[in-house]
């Protein structure tokens, strides 16, 4: 097999490290790369490696959490929870955690959240090309519609609108309706691409064909641009920046 996922762990407990480290060992598929005890120690680590495609992440550590650390990456590597607390899952999906694993976990129940990561969204194991090349292309989002996990590319999304406590992610085949903050959602999308034109809107820049006063079209969609982003939706229209 030429395609191997690079993982990290980070867990304040040593038992946990073993743990993870013999299941990592008995699955090809893997490599292990790191061991951290922190989330800080993570970070300085994720700075350091660019190679890291899947960190086993636990939640409560000292100083700064695994929740924490996750949400204040740009672009996380894929992330699977391993955790005894059971109240964090909503969380974690919400930001896109792969798999949340319940300590103590078999080793069948860690096989079943790494064969997530092909099944789910679609990585092709023969494919030559590495799983954290892709993430760094900034191709698609990983969100979770239903309860299963959805990759959708930046190419197919027309525009993304905050709804209650969801946010709904158009594309030009279906909508996709996920529980995840608006802000959460954004933080995930290239500026370069797509631009905040309301409190409850952003928009693929690319997919916008009629700019009509304060209504954007984007084929059978209008989309406001309110008071405050008009000046500088205006600004980047008249430059052909868009």
């Amino acid at each position: 097999m030429n395609t191997l996922i690079n993982c990290l762990i980070v867990d304040d407990e040593p038992i946990a490290h073993q743990i993870l480290k013999n299941y990592i060992d008995k699955d090809d598929r893997l490599a292990l790369i790191g061991n951290c005890n922190s989330a800080m120690e993570a970070l300085q680590f994720l700075n350091s490696h660019s190679n890291v495609d899947l960190i086993f992440l636990d939640i409560k550590m000292p100083k700064i959490s695994g929740l924490e650390m996750l949400s204040s990456l740009r672009n996380p590597p894929l992330v699977i929870i391993t955790t005894a607390n059971r109240e964090f899952a909503l969380e974690s999906f919400d930001l896109n955690a792969i798999d949340y694993l319940l300590k103590p976990f078999s080793f069948e129940r860690f096989l079943q959240a790494i064969n997530k990561i092909f099944v789910q969204t679609k990585i092709n194991l023969e494919s030559s090309l590495p799983v954290q090349s892709t993430k760094i292309d900034g191709t698609f989002i990983i969100i979770k519609v239903d309860g299963k996990i959805v990759k959708v590319f930046h190419a197919d999304i027309l525009l993304i609108e905050a709804w209650k406590e969801y946010v709904k992610v158009y594309t030009s085949k279906k909508v996709h309706v996920t529980y995840i903050s608006f802000s959460s959602i954004i933080k995930k999308l290239p500026e370069s691409i797509f631009y905040k034109t309301h409190r409850s809107f952003v928009v693929n820049i690319n997919k916008i064909s009629q700019l009509d006063g304060n209504i954007i079209c984007i084929k059978d969609y209008k989309v406001p641009v309110s008071r405050n982003e008009k000046y500088g939706f205006l600004q980047r229209f008249t430059n052909r920046q868009i």
